[in-house]
């Protein structure tokens, strides 16, 4: 038997994955001292939700990263959702890059060619520093969430998508704080 799961339920899990998603892009890139950083949320209107997400995201920034700060910034936003998933939170950093997957819907194609060749050290090192900078990741979903809900101020369904996505940040950051006490 097929669960139906509800317009803003599915909202809600879509947009929340996008938020976490850009913005571990945008705390790795604020470490690495990218100066202008910007977010974009939106929601599809004839997206297919059994084939499509119904919200999507991307960023961009300036300046323009090289090296391994290029690959820390690729693979951020994949880390993140990993690190936001309850059943990922309490992996250790160094065996992060066991649950790569190179074919990820998570990454964009300009993700996966900023991650480059991937290793262990580089999802040890991004892991380190998105739950560092958790606190601020949450804060960069709080704010970015506030503005797709005023985008969607007229769509009911988005607007009781935003107050779910809202408790489910809430929960992630008090996790986060939990764990950093232990």
């Amino acid at each position: 038997m097929t669960t139906l799961i509800s317009r803003p339920k599915m909202i809600a899990l879509d947009l929340c994955k996008a938020l976490v998603h850009e913005c571990g892009h945008k705390v790795i890139a604020k470490w690495a001292g990218v100066e202008q950083f910007f977010i974009e949320n939106w929601l599809y209107d004839d997206a297919d939700p059994e084939k499509e997400s119904l919200v999507g995201g991307r960023s961009h920034y300036y300046p323009p990263l090289n090296g391994r700060n290029n690959q820390l910034l690729g693979i951020a936003g994949y880390v993140a959702e990993m690190l936001a998933s309850d059943d990922m939170a309490d992996i250790d950093d160094e065996d992060l890059i066991d649950y790569w997957d190179s074919d990820a819907k998570a990454l964009s194609a300009t993700d996966l060619e900023a991650a480059g060749e991937v290793d262990g050290a580089l999802f040890d090192d991004c892991g380190k520093l998105l739950r560092k900078y958790w606190p601020d990741l949450i804060a960069a979903a709080v704010h970015h969430l506030n503005q797709f809900q005023e985008l969607h101020a007229h769509d009911d369904d988005a607007v009781e998508a935003a107050s779910s996505v809202r408790a489910e940040l809430e929960g992630m950051r008090d996790r986060f704080q939990m764990a950093a006490v232990a």
